[in-house]
């Protein structure tokens, strides 16, 4: 589509704006002739209204099955993520830091905080989630997401950050100490 040339991220935005109004006209088209369609077709007008929500249920139904396929094949040609790539870290001379301290500083600031959802946000993630459950389940989804929340223990990273923190903290107050000319 771009050649050999790998486009600008500006150009690609733009590229795939175009294709996405493209692809709305032509559902738009289709739509309209279905509709045409139907409007042509024997029967009385009301048999012809219930037969047009038929159809657009229909629509709707294998739009969302695409919609929900849509994500595996987007993961399956994601590319690899590089975050294994590090920064080299520089110590002053005679400062001997721990390999995972120094493997988790190298990977940069991004890894360095990790975000935890306070016990408020979670109760208001599990109010949302039973507002889109069935009328039935509503009470239920509400008394399990909150018997989680009270289990509800955070895994540890896979990258000591709480120790890498606490070591710098215990550095930073010992240098802090010391009394530099």
């Amino acid at each position: 589509m771009f050649g050999g040339f790998h486009p600008s991220a500006g150009h690609a935005k733009i590229v795939c704006k175009i294709l996405r109004s493209e692809a709305l006209r032509q559902a738009r088209f289709y739509r309209e002739a279905l509709h045409l369609q139907i409007d042509r077709g024997p029967g009385s007008r009301s048999a012809k209204a219930r037969k047009r929500q038929q159809h657009a249920a229909l629509i709707e139904h294998a739009l969302e099955n695409k919609w929900r396929q849509e994500p595996f094949v987007l993961r399956q040609h994601k590319r690899p993520s590089d975050t294994q790539s590090s920064g080299q870290v520089h110590t002053e001379e005679g400062v001997s830091v721990p390999d995972f301290v120094q493997q988790t500083i190298a990977l940069g600031p991004k890894f360095a905080f990790e975000r935890q959802n306070s016990p408020a946000e979670l109760l208001l993630m599990v109010h949302d989630v039973s507002k889109r459950a069935p009328d039935g389940e509503n009470e239920r989804c509400v008394s399990e997401g909150v018997d989680v929340l009270r289990r509800y223990s955070r895994r540890d990273a896979s990258l000591p950050t709480k120790k890498v923190g606490f070591l710098l903290l215990a550095t930073h107050r010992s240098f802090a100490k010391l009394k530099l000319p």
